[in-house]
């Protein structure tokens, strides 16, 4: 459909579902209260043009085998939109790890707009160990923390990424090996949003079980790299903002709770709430690395 329809692209939004193979050419998603997440954007239409846009988007998703219907969602965030979510007809096979990408291994080139951009080389590494020694390259250690001082440490660090994501060369890597600042705080603040979510099941679930998130794939897939810097920067501080709001609110046993990651690892509230801060706390780290690589 033409560009001009859509007044703008919300990036980096996420709802509750699955995405399944049910098609020879594309993959299919299904809306649920599931715990699995489909990574996405919002495309915001033109008010003057919805109608019509609506109608020619539900004559091109209803001609489709599958039998799809217009539903109305709410994503992560809060946001409210249409989506297009199967009805019958077709075999489903579920795609673990949610990611259309890199389904059965498909060499699927990334989205238009990221092709001037290299895939960094995925991280694969378990860094749970920095719940029991400090990391050489940034400093953290978790020994010197309490899981009760972390909400404040994250308000902390969303003032830290507020200013790393107004610098000049926010888009620009280092090296094609290494995400830009603005890449990082896209990571930053999916991270923020992902651990509250799952911070709230922990809360509320016996020994939830997370699915799989692919921090990489989900680069590619909501184009990191195209995103505004200053919008980033104010969905970084909310999604700060929000986790810190619900670890403030912990208190006794809670901290003992229990969340089971995918590959086996095993939390409790408060370790969860200590791996957590490392990763914006490293991320600085990186970032900063990577300036003084660009000042050179």
């Amino acid at each position: 459909y033409p560009a001009a329809v859509f007044s703008h692209v919300v990036f980096g939004d996420v709802v509750f579902g699955d995405v399944v193979f049910g098609d020879v050419v594309f993959g299919d998603v299904v809306f649920s209260d599931a715990a699995s997440l489909i990574h996405g954007r919002v495309f915001v239409i033109d008010v003057d043009q919805m109608d019509h846009a609506l109608d020619v988007l539900d004559q091109v998703e209803g001609a489709a085998d599958g039998q799809y219907r217009r539903v109305q969602v709410v994503s992560r965030s809060g946001s409210t939109a249409w989506a297009y979510a199967y009805g019958e007809g077709l075999v489903l096979t579920p795609i673990a790890d949610g990611s259309w990408l890199g389904h059965n291994g498909q060499a699927q080139p990334p989205p238009l707009g990221y092709g001037h951009r290299m895939p960094i080389t995925p991280d694969t590494k378990s860094w749970t160990w920095v719940l029991e020694r400090a990391c050489l390259d940034c400093g953290f250690d978790a020994a010197d923390m309490e899981a009760h001082d972390v909400a404040d440490a994250v308000r902390k660090q969303a003032s830290t990424w507020t200013r790393l994501l107004a610098q000049p060369r926010v888009r620009d890597r280092p090296n094609d090996d290494q995400w830009s600042a603005l890449e990082y705080g896209c990571h930053v603040r999916d991270v923020f949003r992902l651990f509250d979510l799952r911070l709230g099941r922990m809360l509320d679930e016996h020994e939830p079980r997370f699915a799989n998130w692919d921090q990489d794939v989900t680069a590619v897939e909501d184009r990191y790299d195209e995103q505004d810097p200053a919008v980033v920067a104010v969905e970084l501080r909310d999604a700060a903002e929000q986790f810190a709001e619900r670890l403030s609110g912990v208190f006794g046993d809670q901290w003992s709770r229990v969340g089971l990651r995918s590959d086996g690892a095993v939390f409790t509230v408060e370790s969860f709430a200590l791996y957590l801060i490392h990763d914006p706390v490293h991320h600085v780290h990186d970032v900063e690395a990577g300036n003084e690589s660009l000042a050179r």
